[in-house]
């Protein structure tokens, strides 16, 4: 017995019972809220725990949420959202709508370890598709001469 819940946000499983529904639909809910706290701290818990528990079920209820949090002022939640987006990509690389244009921003952060988590998404895409990026190679560079001439912040070396 398979039951698909008309919300989309239930796995093709067999089905424990409408409660398993409703469940999900409570984390879903509470990890939105969370996602769009005041507080820095239940942002990135509620990150974390989405980088634990995301599947394919719920990632288009929390897509946006986590885009949203690129432009955050703490560098720590812009760092955790770009891994989140990273695992919501191999998930499902359709839902993100304009993922290289957020992932250029990203790679132009101020802050090095944005930047840097940025380029661990950009190296599993170049391997898969070189010929994507040609236009990125620059920006590569100058990232490269950075580290190599020890311009980035000591917390770096």
């Amino acid at each position: 017995f398979f039951f698909q819940a008309e919300d989309g946000i239930r796995d093709a499983q067999e089905s424990r019972g409408l409660g398993d529904v409703y469940k999900r639909q409570l984390l879903v809910a509470t990890l939105q809220k969370d996602l769009a706290s005041a507080s820095p701290h239940e942002v990135l818990v509620a990150l974390n725990t989405l980088s634990k528990l995301l599947c394919p079920s719920i990632v288009h209820a929390l897509v946006d949420p986590v885009v949203k949090l690129l432009n955050h002022a703490h560098e720590l939640l812009r760092k955790k959202a770009i891994m989140v987006l990273h695992k919501i990509a191999q998930i499902a690389p359709t839902a993100i709508t304009e993922y290289h244009e957020k992932m250029k921003k990203a790679l132009c952060d101020k802050d090095p370890s944005v930047m840097m988590a940025s380029l661990n998404l950009y190296m599993d895409e170049v391997r898969a598709h070189p010929q994507r990026f040609k236009d990125l190679v620059g920006s590569f560079v100058v990232i490269l001469k950075q580290v190599i001439e020890h311009k980035l912040p000591r917390d770096y070396d």
